[in-house]
């Protein structure tokens, strides 16, 4: 990802951990809302997101999510269930990247 340099990484990492938690704060208060538009645009950015640092199978499933809102008219409570699981989710994989960025010598490759 970035050939060595530790210190890209770390900011890289760094930065993918401030707008997860971000957009995570964001998808809480939409699901509270009902808000459809903003929780698929969220959904989008974060199965964007989270397939560019490598984590395949979590952003397949933020993309199913999105899919399924695509679809729906309204916010019901199973869907409402399945963000927030996504969101534990995310933030067991933000957990992970706080280990990785912890040890002295990590790498990801």
């Amino acid at each position: 990802m970035t050939y060595g340099d530790t210190e890209q990484l770390n900011k890289i990492l760094l930065r993918f951990k401030e707008d997860c938690q971000t957009d995570g704060d964001e998808i809480r208060l939409a699901t509270a809302e009902n808000d459809l538009v903003v929780l698929r645009l969220l959904t989008h950015r974060l199965a964007g997101r989270i397939a560019q640092i490598g984590s395949k199978d979590l952003a397949k499933e933020y993309r199913e999510c999105e899919l399924k809102l695509n679809t729906s008219a309204q916010l019901d409570e199973p869907l409402k269930g399945e963000i927030m699981l996504l969101l534990e989710k995310l933030s067991g994989l933000l957990d992970k990247i706080d280990e990785e960025l912890k040890k002295p010598d990590y790498s990801i490759s």
